[in-house]
């Protein structure tokens, strides 16, 4: 019986532990809007705004887990007006490419 009481007892704590969480998608997207409004971002279609909501939870979550590690990290990352570009997309719009092939070729060090 003082099992059973027990094993009630716990099961009860982690269910209001777990119910008491927050539910992550709506803090992803209250945090999303309040980057959209900090930095003036609108989209044309429902789907874009999916497609970059998706990009900036992606980056969101890279952020939060380099700033979050153990030993601190030596510098912290954060939003910025590229959040929702995915590393392709902010590779391109900042032309960083592959160097033409013939860049290093002549040179001598």
């Amino acid at each position: 019986m003082r099992f059973l009481l027990l094993l009630l007892t716990v099961f009860s704590t982690k269910l209001s532990i777990i119910s008491g969480l927050p539910d992550e998608g709506n803090d992803f997207e209250t945090l999303f809007e309040e980057w959209l409004l900090k930095f003036d971002r609108e989209y044309s279609s429902a789907d874009e705004r999916a497609k970059k909501m998706s990009i900036w939870i992606d980056n969101h979550e890279y952020i939060e887990k380099h700033n979050n590690q153990n030993p601190e990290p030596s510098y912290t990352l954060g939003h910025n007006q590229f959040s929702d570009l995915s590393q392709d997309e902010y590779h391109e719009y900042n032309n960083l490419g592959k160097h033409s092939s013939g860049i290093f070729e002549n040179s001598e060090l």
